[in-house]
Formats: structure tokens, sequence, C-alpha cells
């Protein structure tokens, strides 16, 4: 398991981030929780100088089972502990929901668990598998959050776009209880199929937009991935990527809408899902899945797509 993701289980097949260890079910959230390797507790405590004396307004969050430092809050942080935020995905989804994956991110500073949910969609014709997560962070940086993602099966593609008229996220901050807004992440959990409809609007618009392969590769040259100037050196890595959206574009899955905008989308989110994981950036497979990536955004406005 790389550094940077601690522990993580999955169940069925090899998920498309490749990362975490298999087990055959996970029937619920204490199930999760426990696969996961989770079931820890994070408590507070003051935070002082190193003459001593302790800094008003603030503590650290700790890692009760080793003591590891996770973050340092003020005093209006409220910890959301791992068993309290899976327990809210019980309450939140209830029966029919699968839980797939679970785990933590930096040594424990970010744990989610991802769930599919029981019904497929469609997007521009295509079967498009659902999955809800649920993170939380301990570091004072992220908020409790519920993510909607949406991956393409054919493909194992994740469309993690940011649509202007709707949303696929709903967080609450860590300065109250989590279950006091039970009803309100069941109301923005509802609002999924809506992200859904705008998303086949999106692909529909966009797969209207015709884009040359030659116009595709300078979008990817020039924005995406831009070359370096002469003389200039870049990792490997950087020049393999850009290789990879390049030929991206032509997917045979592409068929149904060649040469357009949409297969550029498409073309982004083969080569974001599918990068592999480094010893750089081992986590951001995960990561990617869970906040999405900026070439999402820059492929849109390369395209004027007011989506």
């Amino acid at each position: 398991m790389p550094a940077n993701v601690e522990t993580m289980f999955y169940t069925g097949e090899t998920p498309w981030h490749r990362l975490g260890t298999y087990v055959a079910d996970a029937p619920d959230s204490e199930a999760a929780l426990v696969a996961a390797g989770l079931a820890w507790a994070v408590e507070a405590e003051p935070v002082y100088t190193a003459e001593g004396f302790e800094i008003p307004g603030y503590r650290v969050n700790r890692r009760v089972t080793d003591g590891a430092v996770l973050g340092v809050v003020t005093d209006a942080y409220r910890i959301v502990q791992n068993r309290e935020a899976f327990a809210f995905a019980d309450a939140l989804l209830g029966e029919g929901a699968r839980f797939e994956t679970a785990g933590s991110l930096a040594g424990g500073r970010r744990v989610w668990l991802t769930t599919r949910l029981p019904e497929d969609f469609r997007v521009l014709g295509d079967p498009t598998t659902v999955y809800l997560t649920i993170t939380n962070g301990h570091d004072g940086r992220h908020a409790f959050q519920a993510v909607v993602s949406p991956v393409r099966v054919v493909c194992q593609n994740t469309l993690t776009l940011a649509l202007a008229r709707t949303r696929r996220t709903w967080s609450v901050i860590h300065t109250a209880r989590v279950a006091d807004h039970l009803q309100a992440a069941r109301d923005a959990l509802a609002l999924t199929a809506g992200y859904l409809k705008a998303l086949d609007r999106a692909a529909a618009d966009l797969a209207a937009k015709p884009l040359t392969l030659a116009e595709w590769h300078d979008l990817v040259d020039g924005t995406l991935v831009p070359r370096p100037a002469p003389g200039e050196r870049e990792r490997p890595s950087t020049a393999a990527f850009r290789e990879t959206l390049r030929a991206a574009f032509d997917r045979p899955d592409h068929a149904a809408f060649a040469r357009t905008g949409w297969a550029a989308v498409n073309a982004v989110a083969w080569a974001v899902s599918h990068r592999p994981a480094t010893g750089r950036s081992p986590e951001r497979p995960m990561v990617a899945f869970l906040d999405g990536d900026a070439l999402f955004g820059k492929v849109l406005d390369a395209l004027g797509a007011g989506v």
C-alpha cells in the first residue's frame, strides 16, 4: 500500500484506483469501518509552546491508538469520529446501498467511505454507475462531506464535472453535530438525479460541438498539459500523461460521439481516472475520484461550455 494511502479495503473487482485490500463483503458501515482499519478514535489536546506555555484557542487532534498528530484546530472545531461519520452513511442511505471501499489518506488526516447507489443511470445513452462517498477530515482542512461521483461503466471513467447550475457535493463544517444535518444531507442526496440530468444535458451539448484531431492536439499541448519551452526539462511522467491524453481522444468507446467536445471530456476522464499512482503522489487516483480534477474545468473552459 502506498505510504499516503494508509489503509483501505474494497469489495468485488479491483477498483479503478487500483488501491486497497480485497474483502468479500461489507454489509454495513460498521463492517466497513473494521475492514478499512478505521476503528480508531481522535481526541483533542492542548497546544503548547516550546517553553511549555499553553496556546489559548487551539487544540491538536491526535489519534488515540498511536498518538499520531492529525492537525491543529481551533476551540470551535468539533471532532467527527470515524464511527459517527460512517453511521451517518447508514442513516442517510438506508437499505439498498452497497459499501464498496473505505480507507484513510495522509496518515489518517482524511477518511472516506464509498457506496454504490442501487440504481444505475444513463448519460448520453451510456450506462453510468453512481457512487456516493462520505469523507471526513481530522486535520482542520477538510469538511464533513458527501460527494456524488458518476462512473461510465464501459471504460470506468469518473465524470466529476463541476456544473454551473447544480452540484454534486454537500458539506458541513466541524462546528456542529453532523447528525443534526441529516435531513439537509438527504435533501442534497435527492439532488443527485438533478445533477445526472444536468450532466446528460451537458453531454448532449458537448457532443454537438465538432472538434478535429488537430484541434484536440493543440488543446492538449497548449492548455491542458502545455509543452515545455525550448531548453526546459519536464518529468517523463508529465510527457507520458500528455501522450495518454492525446491518444485518448479517439478511443473506440467514443464512437457514438467521436471528434466532439464530449469525446474531449471523456479523454480527460480516461487519462485522469487511469493515471497510475506514483511514489510522489500515491493517493492521486483516490483524491481525483473524491475531489475531481482541475483538467475538467480547463477543457470545459477551452470548449466554451457554459455547463
